[in-house]
């Protein structure tokens, strides 16, 4: 088994799309290098801190603002964030976006570790999916 492990700069994503064609990205590398299993970094989820499932694809020039926005929070460690950031909508976007690309690919994927809450505790995971997109 040819295993690729992902060293990522955990830059953040306003929307779905962006996350999604990234990760893309560092797939398709993957499998042009003959992987079987791609394991992604840990924290994971700091990428999607404000992701939005919707995409301004459509228009062509951004606001400044929110290209300053976007290089500020780029550059800013929002780990200490963790706790009080949705986890739900993080855990979506990041096992959506894998589940798609694992079957899209026909590529295993350790999603890298993101955070959950259960019972008022939050709590590290990671997500594995099969080449059929399948979680387990």
């Amino acid at each position: 088994m040819r295993i690729a492990i992902v060293q990522l700069n955990l830059n953040q994503y306003r929307y779905y799309d962006q996350f999604l064609n990234h990760m893309e990205d560092i797939i398709v590398e993957a499998k042009l290098n003959n992987a079987d299993l791609v394991v992604f970094p840990e924290d994971i989820n700091l990428c999607v801190l404000w992701a939005k499932y919707s995409d301004l694809a459509t228009f062509t020039i951004k606001p400044i603002l929110e290209h300053l926005f976007e290089y500020i929070i780029s550059r800013i460690n929002l780990s200490w964030m963790k706790a009080i950031i949705a986890t739900d909508k993080q855990e979506k976007i990041i096992t959506s976006a894998f589940k798609t690309l694992a079957k899209k690919h026909q590529i295993n994927i350790c999603s890298g570790t993101y955070y959950i809450k259960e019972n008022n505790n939050l709590y590290n995971v990671c997500s594995f999916y099969d080449r059929n997109g399948k979680f387990n």
